[in-house]
């Protein structure tokens, strides 16, 4: 049974970043700023309430959500990039960050890696 599997979400999160990009192309000559804030893990109830693949709540709390940036601390940075006027604003561990570099430098391992990863994921369940 595949849980934590997360491919919509990101997709939704994909999206938006997509559509800011052309929004923010489209407006910036009426003088409208366009901010997108990516935050990593943030400590919220995000897996809590998260459905499994047959639509069922994933019911527990996932160790990198518990772990993850305060609500508090994501909102203080996101009022920051506003107010200077951010483009993109990653707000992530070091690690995350160099996932991201490693995708586009070296997709191979990056996708080695990521299916690794997916694969652990979906044994320990």
């Amino acid at each position: 049974m595949i849980v934590n599997c997360r491919s919509a979400y990101t997709a939704s999160k994909h999206a938006v970043q997509a559509f800011a990009d052309s929004l923010r192309a489209e407006l910036s000559s009426n003088g409208v700023l366009v901010t997108v804030i990516s935050p990593g893990y943030v400590s919220t109830n995000l897996s809590l309430n998260a459905l499994t693949g047959s639509g069922d709540a994933h019911g527990k709390m996932d160790e990198s959500n518990q772990k993850g940036y305060s609500a508090e601390y994501v909102a203080q940075e996101t009022m920051k990039a506003v107010l200077k006027g951010k483009k993109d604003v990653l707000l992530s561990p070091l690690i995350p960050r160099l996932a991201i570099f490693l995708r586009y430098l070296f997709p191979g391992i990056y996708f080695l890696l990521m299916s690794h990863r997916a694969r652990k994921g979906n044994n320990a369940s």
